[in-house]
This record gives C-alpha cells, sequence and structure tokens, in this order.
C-alpha cells in the first residue's frame, strides 16, 4: 500500500481544533443506526463481541492525580500497549513498544545502542531522562538503559505536557510503566530465546495466591540475557521482580512491588553526530562492527514501593504511597563527530559516574458525591519527592591507545584501536539535590452528556547544586501552580468530544556532549498545551484524532568561531494533527494505521539567533504514518500472522537548517504459533525488524539493520 499526504499546510490555526470537534458532532447522526452494534442487549452486538478485538478495547488509564478513569474518558490522547502485545512482538525498548503510534519517533536503534534511555521523541519533543518515566506512578530515573518490559502488565504513554497529573515534567509527555500483579489463578510461565546477532534470553513468569481465603498474592519475573550484538558489542542483562498484596480486609488492602535490574554493554559502539556536514553521507550498513574495544556503559538500578488503599466507602477511596529508586550509571565511551561528506570522524572521550537517590511518597483521596443536577468526581492530595544525585570524582581524560589521534572514516574497515579509561573514579561528591513538595485537587463535573474537568496543583521545587569541592554553585527554587482545564462532551456512550489545556513546569536540561557548554544547567522552561479532539470506540472499529499546539522554551544552537553553545532563547511551537484508527474486518483480519502532521518552528528569538526565526525545529519530522495489519485464519485459529509497515519524514539535522535527513521506511513482520508440548501449552513466536533491511540515517546515526528475534514460550 502506497502512503499518500496530502500537501503540507501553511500554518496551524485554531479553526482546526473546531473543525475537529465539528467533524465528530456530524459523524453522530450517520453513525446513529449502527448504534445497536454497540448496545449490550442487541443481538449483532452479541456477535460482534465474540470477536476478538486486540487492542480496540480501551482499559482504565493511569492520569496521576486525576487517578483511573476510562481512556475514553480522558481529555488527553493516551497510548497503551499491552503485555500481550509486548510478548507477541517481541518487544525490548519503548521505542518498539510504541512502533504503531505514529507521533512517537525512536532516538535510539534499539537495546544494542548506547543510547537507549526512554529514547523517543513525542510530537517531536524527546522524553526527560529523570522526569518522563514512571513506575506505577513512582518517579524513575531511566537514562543508558531501558526499563525491563518483562515485568511490566502494559506501558502506558499520556502525550503532551503532565504537570498537573505528575508535577514537573517535559513537555513530551509521561511512560508509566504498570507492574505485573499477582494472578487469581496459578501461572508459571517460561520462554526461551534468541535474537540477533547471538543474544540468548530466558525468563520466568510465576503468580498466585495463597493463604485463607486467598488473601496472599505474588508475582515473580526473573530474566537473563546475554550475548553479543548485532554490532559487535557485548550485552549482559539480569532482572529481578517481585509483587505482592494482602487483603487485609473487604475494603482495605495492601501492595508492594520491588524490580532490579543490571544491564552492561561493553565494547560499545559509538554514537555518530552529523556535525559538520552539508548533506547527508551515503549510509552505513547498521550491522557494521563499530564496537570499540574498552567502551562500555553500565546500569544498575532497583525500585521499590508499597501502598495502601482504603474503599471508604462505596463511591470513596483513598490511598498512601511510599516509594523508593536508586540508580547507577558507569559509562566510558567515545562519541563520534562525523567531519566532512567524505566520512572521515573524529572521537572524543566521554565519562560519567552517577548515582541518584529518589524517594518519593503520596496521599489521595478520591470519590462522588451529587449536587442537584451535578455529578463530582473529586480527586485531592499531597505529594512529596527528593532525589539527591552525587557523580564521581574524574581525574584526567579518557581516550583512544595504539594510535596518535583518535580519527577513522565510516566507509572503510571498523575501529582497530582500544579505548583506555584514563580517569580515577575517586568516590563521589554530591552535585545536585532536588525537593518538590505539592498539593493538587480536581473536580470532574458532570451533567447530562457533559464534563469539566478543572485541576490546579502547586508545587513548590528547590533544587541546590554544588561543585566538586562541595560549594553551593547555585540553589534554584519555583513555585508556580499548574492547572488542567478539559471540557468533554459524549453524544453517544462510544464517542467523546474534547477540549483541554495544560501547563508544565520541567527541569532545565543539563547540557550534553559536543557543545562548549558542557556540563551546564539550563533553566526550568513552563509549557503550556492546547488540544482538541474526538475518540470513538464502537464494537468493531476505533477512531481517535486530536489537534494542539505546544509552546515551550527553546534550545537551540549558538554557532561561534570556537565552536557551539547550547542555549535557551525564544519559544519552539509546536503545531500538529494526529489521526488513528482500527478496524476488525472480520473474525480473522484486523487493521490499525495512523498519520501525524507537525510543524514545529522557532519563534521569539532575541536578535543574536534571529538567522533561524521560523526555521524548522531539529529533529521533528513534518509527516509520519504507520499501518499495521494481523490475520488469524478462520481454519487454523492456532496461527496469528502479523506486519506493520511504518514512514519516517526527512527532518533538518540543526536548528540552522542546513542539513536535511532523508525519510525513510521500515517494515517489521512476525509469525506466532499455539501448540501443546506434551500436557503444557506450547507458543512460538518470530519476529523480523527492518524487512527490506534498509539503510538509513536516524536520529540515532547509523539505523539499524534487518535483525530477527525467535522464543519459546511454556506454560506449566
Amino acid at each position: 500500500m502506497r502512503l499518500r499526504f496530502a500537501p503540507r499546510p501553511s500554518r496551524f490555526h485554531p479553526q482546526h481544533a473546531l473543525v475537529l470537534a465539528l467533524a465528530a458532532c456530524l459523524c453522530s447522526p450517520l453513525l446513529h443506526a449502527a448504534e445497536a452494534d454497540a448496545a449490550p442487549d442487541g443481538a449483532q452486538a452479541t456477535d460482534l463481541d465474540a470477536v476478538k478485538v486486540q487492542g480496540a478495547r480501551r482499559t482504565k488509564a493511569t492520569a496521576g492525580a486525576l487517578g483511573q478513569r476510562a481512556e475514553l474518558d480522558t481529555p488527553f490522547s493516551i497510548t497503551s500497549v499491552s503485555s500481550d502485545d509486548l510478548e507477541r512482538r517481541q518487544v525490548t525498548t519503548v521505542a518498539s513498544a510504541f512502533f504503531g503510534d505514529a507521533s512517537v519517533t525512536p532516538l535510539s536503534n534499539d537495546d544494542a545502542s548506547v543510547w537507549s534511555s526512554n529514547a523517543v521523541s513525542v510530537r517531536g519533543l524527546s522524553l526527560s531522562t529523570t522526569d518522563s518515566s514512571k513506575l506505577d506512578g513512582l518517579p524513575l530515573v531511566n537514562s543508558f538503559g531501558e526499563w525491563p518490559v518483562e515485568t511490566v502488565e502494559r506501558v502506558e504513554l499520556l502525550k503532551g505536557p503532565a504537570g498537573f497529573m505528575y508535577g514537573f515534567g517535559a513537555p513530551a509527555g509521561i511512560i508509566n510503566y504498570v507492574s505485573k500483579q499477582p494472578t487469581d489463578d496459578p501461572l508459571l510461565r517460561a520462554t526461551v530465546g534468541f535474537r540477533s546477532g547471538s543474544i540468548g534470553t530466558a525468563h520466568v513468569d510465576a503468580g498466585g495466591r495463597f493463604g485463607q481465603d486467598d488473601r496472599f498474592g505474588y508475582r515473580f519475573n526473573v530474566v537473563r540475557e546475554k550475548g553479543e550484538t548485532y554490532n559487535g558489542s557485548e550485552m549482559d542483562r539480569k532482572v529481578v521482580s517481585l509483587a505482592l498484596d494482602w487483603r487485609v480486609s473487604d475494603s482495605v488492602t495492601w501492595d508492594a512491588s520491588w524490580v532490579w535490574q543490571e544491564r552492561m554493554l561493553d565494547n560499545a559502539n559509538p554514537y555518530f553526530y552529523l556535525s559538520g556536514v552539508t548533506q547527508a553521507p551515503a549510509t552505513v550498513d547498521g550491522g557494521k562492527d563499530l564496537s570499540v574495544d574498552g567502551a562500555y556503559i553500565g546500569v544498575k538500578t532497583w525500585a521499590a514501593r508499597t501502598s495502601v488503599n482504603w474503599q471508604i466507602a462505596p463511591d470513596w477511596n483513598a490511598s498512601v504511597v511510599l516509594g523508593r529508586s536508586h540508580y547507577i550509571q558507569d559509562i566510558s565511551f567515545p562519541y563520534a563527530v562525523v567531519q566532512n561528506n567524505a566520512g572521515d570522524y573524529k572521537l572524543t572521550g566521554y565519562e560519567m559516574h552517577n548515582l541518584v537517590n529518589t524517594n518519593f511518597a503520596q496521599a489521595m483521596i478520591d470519590g462522588k458525591l451529587q449536587t442537584g443536577v451535578l455529578q463530582h468526581q473529586l480527586v485531592a492530595g499531597l505529594y512529596w519527592m527528593d532525589s539527591k544525585q552525587d557523580v564521581g570524582r574524574l581525574s584526567g581524560t579518557s581516550g583512544c591507545a595504539g594510535t596518535v589521534v583518535c580519527t577513522g572514516n565510516l566507509y572503510s574497515g571498523g575501529i582497530d584501536f582500544d579505548y583506555v579509561r584514563q580517569s580515577d573514579l575517586d568516590g563521589h561528591y554530591r552535585s545536585s539535590d532536588t525537593d518538590q513538595r505539592a498539593v493538587f485537587a480536581s473536580d470532574t463535573l458532570s451533567w447530562n452528556n457533559w464534563s469539566l474537568i478543572a485541576g490546579w496543583r502547586y508545587n513548590d521545587y528547590d533544587k541546590l547544586s554544588y561543585s566538586a569541592a562541595g560549594v553551593q554553585t547555585s540553589h534554584y527554587t519555583k513555585k508556580p501552580v499548574t492547572p488542567s482545564y478539559a471540557l468533554l462532551y459524549k453524544p453517544r456512550a462510544w464517542m467523546t468530544v474534547y477540549g483541554s489545556y495544560v501547563e508544565a513546569l520541567e527541569q532545565g536540561s543539563t547540557v550534553g556532549t559536543g557543545y562548549l557548554n558542557q556540563g551546564e544547567v539550563l533553566e526550568a522552561m513552563v509549557s503550556k498545551q492546547w488540544e482538541a479532539g474526538f475518540k470513538l470506540e464502537h464494537a468493531r472499529w476505533g477512531l481517535d484524532a486530536a489537534a494542539f499546539r505546544i509552546d515551550r522554551g527553546a534550545n537551540i544552537d549558538r554557532v561561534t568561531d570556537l565552536g557551539k553553545y547550547l542555549v535557551q532563547d525564544g519559544i519552539t511551537r509546536y503545531d500538529g494533527l494526529e489521526l488513528s484508527a482500527a478496524y476488525q474486518a472480520n473474525a480473522a483480519l484486523r487493521l490499525n494505521g495512523g498519520v501525524t502532521w507537525l510543524d514545529a518552528t522557532y519563534d521569539k528569538l532575541s536578535p543574536s539567533n534571529a538567522a533561524n526565526l521560523g526555521n524548522q525545529a531539529s529533529g521533528v519530522s513534518r509527516q509520519q504514518a504507520v499501518l499495521q495489519a494481523s490475520y488469524t485464519p478462520t481454519a487454523l485459529p492456532a496461527l496469528e500472522l502479523h506486519a506493520g509497515v511504518r514512514r519516517y519524514g526527512s527532518y533538518y539535522n540543526d536548528a540552522a537548517n542546513t542539513l536535511k535527513l532523508p525519510a525513510y521506511v521500515l517494515a517489521n513482520a512476525g509469525v506466532g504459533y499455539r501448540t501443546a508440548w506434551g500436557v503444557h501449552g506450547l507458543t512460538l513466536r518470530g519476529e523480523v525488524n527492518n524487512l527490506t533491511d534498509k539503510r538509513y540515517w536516524s536520529a540515532v546515526g547509523i539505523g539499524a539493520p534487518r535483525t530477527f528475534s525467535v522464543n519459546a514460550t511454556f506454560d506449566f
């Protein structure tokens, strides 16, 4: 199927949101005849409900301070990927989990890449490694390593600023990992697998209940993964997780969970920056061994949480949650800067040894009450988070051994010199101490088919930074109120039209490698989002659409004769339109896909950066699209086939719009077959990514080659 795009509109206008709302309302009379299909008592509904619609039926979504509510009743765009889908496609990263969402762009190839760390952008904005990850609402630091998806029931993506729901955070959105919970029925499942180049995996998942009246429950997962990646690095990963619960009484439950992961990538491949080139260099085989002997990336992390939930009354619930996460990263590797169009590059050493401890507490109460014709859904709570970061004391610099200079060429052989860590990690020193306290409250007022959501969060943010000598270098405080407002209209039970406005304050980013001001902490920024759209959830099909505008403080490159600086100046405005749909054609075939159009430009710049005014924001594609299909033959229901094709649009690599990287298309395909091994269930799976072995440049440099994975799951 050829994907076609309409000509690019000149700009986004507020009337686009109105068009969406009117279109949804006008669809209601046309779809009225189909209402019987969705009616729970209709004969047709009985037939249609027998059709298994994978992923079409929405679940409850976690919306932070808004509490749990049906996705259909949230005034935001939410994508949720279940553990069934993660297993079916043998997903190992966030980027591959959201392959089917056209508004999500990978910033890392996969877990063979050095830059795996929530490495996606959403609506053109990158997620934060410090504020954008949550585990059942618990804040996570998730840098240089993927969270183990084997331990989660689903992965939720809340798009856009989430200031009211979660406090500080990047305007790209929030990824919430929902942990696997104890099962009511006994569960014992083992999976063994193999994937490119020679990585072996083993995973055991066990759960059940015990004690009087089955009051106690458990869920245990253990994962081991080891081998050589497709590009010559060495992977070694270990994971253990445990979840427990106790039904204390009919109204009180206690639960606790703990996840531990250790991940090491030895002889890591460098990240390639396309700097100093005016046109995209010739593409490189993604499977080429460019590993650097001696380079490595090590991550150790654990997260623990416990909560008590009390059902005070049928419509009222209270909860208290405590959590702590511990994160260590030990990194020593070079990154490569491409110097010219001929592919010559220079390696620069990069060292990092961080220790981050985060403590978290939240108390929340929610319930419903009636005042006249208005029904209220009230949520109120208190929030506290403390994060302390230590860094290693570095002396000397790392570099290359066996050669005079650390240089090479993309199109010649591999990297034939060793990378040697010259620095010594002599203990730690406290680099920052961040404290957040918040009070939040919201009310969802409902009458007839209308709902109005109004929420406010008062944040007390305090951050201290220190030098290696223990001297305080900065003290930043902020006490904003971040609001969230939304209006929803439900002309049918399966249809919602909405408009929303949210604000968020995000921590200032730390300038990374490749800049003369590397290590500088930039100021916190306020982001605002306006969104209007509709959601349709019918028996055999679903349709979502959203038009949005996000204003965010701009980080842009300021180029000088000595090099470039990353500075804050003006705003970046993201105007976009996204559309997604799912259709169950019959009992055997299901289709789903989506298209995203995005216009991201620099605005309100100072005179020193005026040359970039109106330019397309770097790293942002204007158009992206995806189409997926799954097929289960009626004559062979144990067999499941699926495939997907994704178009990634072209984008500029810099704020000055001098280097444009071309668009590319990737295709994936997989198969699953359910059978038996003796008295035990057996599921066999195979998956191929980048089916055509497409060579391409992406936001991570060299694109990944064709890779495959196979596994077998035994149910005991």
